[in-house]
């Protein structure tokens, strides 16, 4: 199974993509992956491992093509331009119409981070919904573009 892997500038928190196969939905290519959201919380004595694995999500190509590219674009900007331009957007990723998988970057009230993005992750299938995010940075951003591209690049589609 490949694996792309968004971590946070800390090392803590992590969205993982793990693609079981390619599929097709009414014509439309995609994945069938298992989502893995991982991080740790305090509970006012200890760090505390949490995780939360969803399986068949199903991922749009042509939307993790267009993350990836998007994120390309973010990532070459020099180091005057990466201090002057946030890392903003909504991005839908699920390909089933009754799935909803949104990868979101932008500043929250909860994260405090100044040039670092904020990354948000919203899952929803039948009943379970959840939310979570955390900071990330350019270096972890880059791994995650690359292994995006490296996923659609070695795909049957």
């Amino acid at each position: 199974m490949s694996k792309v892997i968004l971590n946070s500038n800390s090392g803590c928190h992590r969205v993982e993509l793990g693609v079981v196969s390619p599929i097709a939905i009414n014509g439309l290519p995609g994945f069938d992956v298992l989502l893995r959201v991982a991080g740790q919380y305090w509970d006012g004595d200890h760090d505390r491992d949490i995780s939360l694995h969803v399986e068949g999500v199903t991922l749009s190509r042509s939307a993790l093509l267009q993350l990836s590219d998007e994120l390309a674009g973010w990532l070459q900007l020099t180091v005057s331009e990466l201090a002057a331009t946030q890392l903003v957007g909504e991005y839908q990723l699920a390909l089933d119409r009754h799935q909803s998988l949104f990868l979101k970057f932008g500043n929250r009230e909860q994260n405090i981070a100044d040039i670092n993005p904020a990354v948000s992750i919203q899952v929803a299938i039948d009943r379970l919904e959840a939310n979570y995010c955390f900071i990330t940075d350019h270096s972890c951003l880059g791994i995650f573009q690359n292994g995006l591209w490296e996923i659609l690049d070695n795909s049957d589609y």
